[in-house]
């Protein structure tokens, strides 16, 4: 029988609206490149998914180890916000070294290296070269982030194989170019 009451009054203040953002941390990456990542523009009215939205798609993003959205209201303007972005870039190269062993075909290995910050916009190159006893390939794919929109990173892979088995011997070479567009956070 032990009951409590509880009363909340809230004041929500005013609906409030995105101001400017203010960025730091930036060293290597232009802060134009993080610009097109926002899914809004200032004056719009505040969206709390909008803001979850870009700290995603920050980090997805490959280039920031971290990433920090403080919202600071603006003093002279009470319907306003700031939004600062605190970012930590990641190292924007990687040299991969990798070796196996395969029963059909025996020692095998990997070298990779690639840059995810190309011209400074977040766009990504990657060089990898396998090889193994009967057969060794290079690949070289290229990202470009925002193409032709927001959503969309534009892809380019170039491929070359060499094969010598007992039965026959190969030479290969394959390129694609695929568009890939996020049409929800989901999907």
């Amino acid at each position: 029988q032990r009951s409590l009451a509880i009363t909340w009054q809230l004041a929500p203040g005013p609906r409030m609206r995105f101001g400017p953002v203010e960025m730091e941390g930036l060293r290597d990456v232009e802060p134009a490149a993080v610009r097109r990542r926002i899914p809004w523009n200032e004056g719009e009215r505040y969206n709390v998914e909008q803001v979850h939205e870009l700290e995603y798609d920050l980090l997805r993003w490959g280039v920031f180890s971290s990433v920090r959205i403080r919202l600071n209201p603006d003093p002279e303007q009470e319907d306003r916000t700031r939004v600062d972005l605190q970012l930590s870039e990641r190292k924007h190269r990687t040299i991969r070294l990798g070796a196996n062993y395969r029963s059909d075909v025996g020692p095998g290995g990997l070298v990779s290296w690639e840059h995810r910050n190309l011209f400074r916009r977040g766009d990504s190159i990657e060089l990898k070269v396998e090889g193994s006893g009967i057969e060794y390939g290079t690949d070289l794919v290229f990202r470009k982030n925002h193409f032709l929109a927001r959503r969309q990173v534009l892809e380019v892979e170039s491929r070359a194989v060499h094969q010598d088995t007992d039965a026959y011997q190969s030479d290969t070479a394959e390129s694609r170019a695929v568009i890939q567009r996020d049409l929800t956070p989901e999907l």
